[in-house]
């Protein structure tokens, strides 16, 4: 048996999708009554879940980044979940007594809502905009002058979706072609009606093919894309205004810039790490139109509330994929507008440092492997980053140094076309052991 007692134990519960919420049991107020732990774990499918305690009164509950452990899996309200204690206190295995139609091992009746229908969805349906004709077992859910149904659907949004008459039959009409385009649902699929308020995705019967960057035109938000983010940078100030920004590549090599701000950052900052592989889905897509552009895709998609991120391992695609700027180009002002690039060169001289608790600046002249010379302005952090290495490897020569995500300052008068540090966007690398910087020495 387990050397440790909390091993062999088991809870249930329910979880509530409108709370996001699970009570602590009992038998663990006895081991943390001396100390509560700040985070547990939740390990579920091969994947590891943080989970926040947090105390409402007398009471303790998990609760912070359950709702996104919810959505990683597709937990809905009523399913009973079984945590079983892997380890001394702050461990969970988890294992989801999944929806009726699919569970295998009998289930309370509190916890179970009868089946109503299932709606095919089929081609001429999604090409013509037909209406969801409701069935005879559905209209015995119907009473009287009833204009109205009553739909939760996923993650515990509540509509009421407006009864209509098409042929004389029962129908409802536009929420069901809106609830088809959020959902994406294909021909070939199934939803399955449960009790009188719930509409679920059943499993899949038809593998959705995934989308391609260079596909992305602003028609549907509804995307589903493997991709690699090669880069990562947050901006704003952490737990006030702060968003992550990043760039993805498909397996095609082809990129786009994704904004996660404020209000979805706090789900999904522990699961965003540079260089990992990731199937999301569901975007809100605008026009890559800004002042500076750290992609040339003519549109950047953001997170929105149903988005969903699964990491996951995924073969053939690239990693960090750099667009340098030929020196030449930059001086000459032949690049885009507004596009930022990466340069890289070798340090020929510091032409000018200042220091003050109001700003910090250094320019220097970078030297590229045609001997032509690019200036070069660091701001701030990236400013002191770079002084710091001179300071430290005064002796040291050649001095490399890789900038990404620059931004051009076209030329004015005498004054040649220069780049700088895009503040937060931008990477400095001086000398260090990766595969362009070894190429250029």
């Amino acid at each position: 048996g387990p050397s440790n007692w909390l091993a062999a134990i088991r809870f249930l519960a329910a979880f509530c999708v409108s709370k996001n919420i699970i009570e602590v049991p009992l038998s663990y107020h006895r081991q943390w009554r001396s100390y509560y732990p700040t985070y547990v774990l939740f390990q579920y499918n091969g994947t590891t879940h943080f989970a926040r305690l947090r105390k409402y009164g007398s009471r303790y509950f998990f609760a912070n980044r359950l709702k996104q452990f919810r959505r990683t899996h597709g937990i809905d309200d009523s399913v009973i979940m079984r945590f079983f204690a892997a380890d001394k206190n702050t461990s969970f295995e988890v294992d989801v007594i999944g929806p009726i139609h699919r569970q295998g091992r009998p289930r309370s009746v509190q916890a179970t809502r009868r089946h109503i229908f299932t709606a095919d969805v089929i081609e001429h349906m999604m090409q013509h905009s037909f209406p969801l004709l409701l069935p005879p077992a559905a209209l015995n859910f119907l009473f009287g002058s009833q204009k109205v149904i009553l739909v939760q659907r996923g993650y515990g949004k509540r509509n009421q979706w407006q009864i209509t008459m098409h042929d004389g039959v029962p129908s409802i009409a536009q929420p069901w072609f809106q609830y088809l385009y959020e959902n994406n649902l294909m021909a070939g699929e199934e939803a399955n009606v449960r009790g009188t308020t719930k509409l679920y995705n059943s499993d899949r019967l038809m593998a959705r093919i995934d989308d391609k960057i260079k596909s992305i035109d602003g028609s549907k938000e509804t995307l589903k894309l493997a991709v690699r983010i090669t880069k990562l940078w947050f901006v704003g100030t952490p737990g006030r205004s702060e968003q992550a920004e990043m760039i993805i590549v498909d397996s095609d090599g082809d990129q786009i810039h994704v904004v996660c701000k404020q209000d979805q950052l706090k789900t999904w900052k522990m699961d965003l790490k540079e260089g990992c592989t990731y199937v999301m889905h569901n975007f809100r897509v605008s026009k890559n139109d800004g002042q500076y552009r750290v992609c040339d895709h003519p549109y950047k998609l953001t997170f929105i509330e149903v988005t969903v991120v699964r990491q996951c391992e995924l073969d053939g695609l690239p990693f960090k994929n750099y667009r340098f700027a030929d020196f030449s180009d930059v001086v000459a002002s032949q690049l885009q507008s507004g596009l930022l690039v990466d340069i890289i060169g070798v340090v020929d001289e510091v032409v000018f440092r200042h220091i003050s608790s109001r700003s910090k600046r250094v320019v220097f002249k970078l030297m590229n492997l045609s001997n032509q010379l690019l200036s070069c302005t660091l701001w701030d952090d990236h400013c002191l980053q770079f002084l710091e290495y001179l300071d430290q490897h005064e002796t040291e020569r050649p001095i490399i140094v890789l900038l990404t995500n620059v931004r051009i300052k076209e030329g004015q008068g005498s004054y040649p076309s220069s780049v700088s540090n895009s503040l937060k966007a931008s990477k400095l690398t001086i000398n260090q052991p990766v595969a362009p910087i070894e190429e250029f020495n």
